[in-house]
């Protein structure tokens, strides 16, 4: 026999509806206990061997496995208590598909359907291997594909091939239960495959292929010590200064740049918009696969390398894939110096207008020997596995070269990927920096070596990492990455003094910040962590007033203050009394927060001694529906009569006051009358605007 000793491994689904319910009687699925009769250890009779004879894939699974020590296991799915096939998939569990035809969208078996259906957003797995028995609560990626994700193929015709055709999300990120700080990564599309970070123990899971997708379908399960040489060749002269320069920044912050500062830039979400290149060598290397194959690949270190920045509240998105499946769109060549196809390939991604913004882009290849199998370890000609323009993120520049050492191993091509952007992040090396602190016996992500202490993986970056990300957000650098995908970039107007929309505040620069608004973090637009709001009558010292705090006084009789609400620091919105109250000792009617009293107004317009007219002027004019008095206009343009009862509510009749209208203006003209009734005589001064202006109804 070709293997030590078999395993099983359980999918546990968790049900919305057990995780959403109040009621503490239910239980998820993984909660149950599992007894004897859920660990099958039966193995189908002849299931290995058939699928070794019949798919050549499988036969170099095993062999690239190498020496290292495995166990064959079956996954067993677990829904409503009951063991099944192990799709993800919400609806339908299709064949897996076979040569030819994998991730295409279409299945030999005669069962053609879509394949980019949803998979479950939650799961849980139990593995039971190697003398571990763990149970692994995976949760979908949501941020790992970007919605508007663009690919574009050149194929071997020099045709190009632009889609914007979904991909089946079936990546998820877990954490192992009862192991801290264990981690893990995972994609179902077709079986179970990913990685288990266990302290210095990392686990690799593949399907084989051609499997029914159903309890009978094996999977390879095996610990991965990588005896491959690798090396970064960003050291000495290709550091490009930066090293220095940033030592020279962590160890000399400014006053300015204070502890809550680094501390609220650690909190808020980041964001690394990454385009990929694949060339052909990754194509070459797998021999008969599909596109849609390779980029599933891809995309599975895509979600392992995001799996490491979420240590530091940064995810990886992919914006853009390109692949090269029809010939390289540079030269590349193994006796080509790695540095040389950096240059080259940051010649061609500036040649090219893209038409989806990205923050980085990563160039994939893998280095291929005799009959185009794989040589594990050979790269470029000096040897290096991955180089990258440093101190370049959100710029032209921020470019990186990584190089497949096994693709069967996929976490070491996610470790050199997560190094390269580290390195465009504005991080430097942790060899020789005696302030560097590592959790991990073994090493972080950014030693020179990538690879690390007795040839484990590392999979978290350094105390000095984080220091030299964080510096470069103090140095205005990286700040692309506090957009998500497909936002819009407001954010980067952050520091405008506008509040632009997705801004709490905008004081402007550090420096104008700290006089201008403490309560303001100066690099997120957002509050800062100790700050309750940061601006309005409500807010002050960046503390909320108490509930009831007069903010606004009355304006008038028919106003009321307002008071602040202990929730916000702006002011309500004005109010005022109900229209109709009683005012002026009672000559008036409030409306809209106003008391529009006669006397007032006529003083108002006519200026000192200014009053209403007597009753006679209203009756007089604003009963003939006349220039000199109504109560409107029709659409027509004629003037409408006044109700004997609403004469006084039609235009304003006043006497006495100024000769004319203290307040003038071009387009008014005003008429001041004298009539006789019963002899006696009555003074009727109006003001006549283009459009006439009434008084509201009493």
């Amino acid at each position: 026999m070709f293997w030590a000793r078999c395993g099983l491994v359980f999918i546990v689904i968790n049900l919305p509806g057990f995780l959403n319910s109040v009621n503490t009687t239910y239980k998820r699925e993984a909660d149950y206990t599992l007894d004897d009769s859920f660990w099958n250890d039966e193995t189908p009779a002849g299931e290995v061997e058939r699928l070794l004879r019949m798919y050549q894939q499988n036969e170099e699974l095993v062999r690239n496995i190498g020496a290292h020590f495995y166990q064959i296991i079956y996954p067993v799915q677990l829904r409503h208590h009951e063991k099944m096939g192990i799709s993800t998939r919400e609806a339908g569990i299709p064949r897996f598909p076979q040569k030819g035809t994998y991730g295409d969208g279409s299945y030999s078996s005669g069962r053609s359907r879509s394949r980019t259906g949803k998979h479950f957003h939650r799961t849980s797995l139990l593995i039971k291997a190697f003398n571990h028995k763990f149970r692994l609560d995976l949760e979908l990626n949501t941020q790992l594909l970007a919605p508007n994700l663009l690919q574009k193929d050149y194929l071997a015709d020099g045709a190009q091939q632009v889609s914007k055709q979904e991909i089946e999300h079936c990546y998820y990120h877990g954490t192992v239960k009862d192991y801290p700080g264990a981690s893990a990564a995972f994609h179902t599309c077709n079986g179970v495959s990913g990685v288990i970070h266990l302290g210095n123990e990392t686990f690799v899971i593949h399907p084989f292929y051609g499997g029914d997708m159903s309890q009978k379908h094996p999977h390879v399960i095996f610990e991965a010590r990588t005896k491959a040489s690798k090396g970064c060749a960003n050291s000495g002269s290709l550091e490009w200064g930066s090293k220095s320069r940033r030592q020279k920044h962590v160890m000399g912050l400014t006053d300015i740049i204070t502890n809550r500062y680094k501390r609220d830039v650690r909190e808020v979400a980041k964001y690394i918009e990454t385009a990929i290149f694949i060339d052909k060598a990754m194509f070459d290397k797998r021999n008969g696969s599909t596109r849609a194959e390779v980029v599933h690949d891809i995309i599975q270190v895509a979600n392992i390398a995001d799996l490491y920045f979420r240590t530091l509240n940064t995810r990886v998105s992919v914006v853009y894939i390109e692949t090269w499946q029809g010939g390289n769109q540079i030269l590349i060549d193994k006796n080509t110096d790695i540095s040389r196809v950096l240059l080259n390939f940051n010649d061609y991604k500036t040649r090219n207008r893209f038409q989806i913004s990205h923050d980085t882009a990563q160039l994939l290849t893998v280095k291929k020997g005799k009959d185009l199998h794989y040589i594990t370890g050979e790269s470029f000609s000096g040897g290096e596995s991955g180089i990258a323009v440093p101190d370049t993120m959100c710029s032209q520049k921020s470019v990186g070269i990584s190089v497949d050492l096994n693709s069967y191993e996929p976490h070491l091509l996610a470790g050199t990927m997560a190094h390269m952007i580290g390195h465009n992040i504005g991080m430097s090396h942790d060899d020789g920096r005696t302030e560097c602190r590592c959790h991990d016996w073994h090493g972080c992500i950014m030693a020179q070596s990538i690879v690390g202490l007795e040839n484990v993986q590392p999979y978290k970056f350094s105390e000095c990492s984080k220091s030299d990300y964080i510096g470069a957000f103090k140095d205005g650098k990286d700040v692309c990455l506090l957009n998500k995908p497909n936002e819009l970039e407001v954010r980067r107007l952050c520091g405008n003094r506008v509040i632009d929309e997705g801004e709490q505040c905008d004081c402007g620069t550090i420096e104008e910040c700290q006089n201008l608004d403490p309560c303001c973090d100066p690099i997120t637009c957002k509050l800062t962590r100790e700050a309750e709001c940061a601006s309005g009558p409500c807010c002050k010292n960046c503390r909320l007033q108490p509930r009831g705090s007069i903010c606004r006084e009355a304006a008038n009789e028919c106003d009321l203050p307002e008071v602040c609400t202990g929730d916000v620091g702006h002011c309500p919105l004005d109010v005022y009394k109900k229209n109709g109250h009683i005012c002026a000792d009672g000559e008036g009617v409030c409306f809209n927060g106003i008391c529009p009293a006669l006397n007032l107004q006529c003083e108002q317009i006519w200026g000192y001694g200014g009053v209403a007219a007597d009753k006679q002027c209203f009756e007089q004019f604003n009963s003939k529906g006349s220039i000199n008095g109504h109560c409107g206009t029709e659409a027509s343009g004629h003037f409408v009569k006044c109700e004997p009862e609403n004469v006084r509510c039609g235009l304003l009749q006043c006497q006495e006051g100024s000769k004319q209208p203290a307040i003038d203006g071009i387009d008014t003209q005003y008429s001041r009358t004298i009539i006789s009734i019963k002899g006696k005589e009555y003074e009727c001064n109006i003001k006549i605007y283009q459009h006439q202006t009434l008084l509201p109804e009493n």
